[in-house]
């Protein structure tokens, strides 16, 4: 008996391992560009968002005042900033000269501590809203005093390229507008160390 040979098989190549490719980098490659164009894209609405309307942007205090100069809004928040440290001589150097007929620098600096014994000192402040228009700004800040806060808002003049504070709060007071009642009575104001 001669030995049947052995069948034949069909050739059936090796399961085919997926091939990661070519193809599958150019993929990647573009699925990473994509992911960098949508960031970069919703930077650039928020940086846009930020600048064109500056609507509840916090202002940082800062240790230095800011100089007068082209940008209104920094000379208001160096206003502010003063009235927050209890640097009211500060605060009055940004005062534009015709208000300075009008207020001493003492009067300011006793208004702004009568505010400050009637209802606390000023514990932060935002920008809420800012506009110009030509030499003229206006700046109104969200002024947080103890347990309150309120509009507080500045007018501004460009004078020779130099930003000065018009008028402030309500008929140049640092009063709350509307009937936010005093709790001080006595007419000794004490001074701010």
């Amino acid at each position: 008996m001669s030995a049947s040979p052995t069948p034949k098989r069909p050739f059936a190549p090796a399961p085919r391992q997926p091939r990661r490719g070519p193809r599958f980098l150019v993929l990647l490659v573009l699925l990473i560009l994509l992911l960098c164009t949508c960031a970069f894209a919703v930077s650039a609405v928020v940086v846009a968002s930020v600048t064109s309307s500056p609507g509840l942007l916090f202002v940082p205090s800062t240790t230095q005042p800011a100089r007068p100069g082209p940008n209104s809004t920094a000379v208001a928040a160096a206003f502010m900033e003063a009235l927050k440290a209890g640097d009211y001589a500060r605060a009055t150097s940004s005062l534009d000269p015709d208000l300075l007929a009008e207020l001493t620098s003492a009067d300011v600096a006793q208004a702004a501590r009568q505010a400050d014994a009637c209802y606390g000192e000023i514990t932060g402040f935002w920008l809420s809203a800012s506009s110009q228009q030509g030499q003229q700004a206006r700046d109104t800040f969200a002024v947080t005093r103890d347990h309150f806060s309120y509009p507080f808002s500045l007018t501004l003049q460009n004078q020779q390229g130099v930003w000065l504070v018009e008028q402030f709060g309500t008929v140049d007071t640092f009063d709350p507008s509307g009937s936010v009642p005093c709790h001080v009575t006595s007419t000794e104001v004490p001074e701010k160390k």
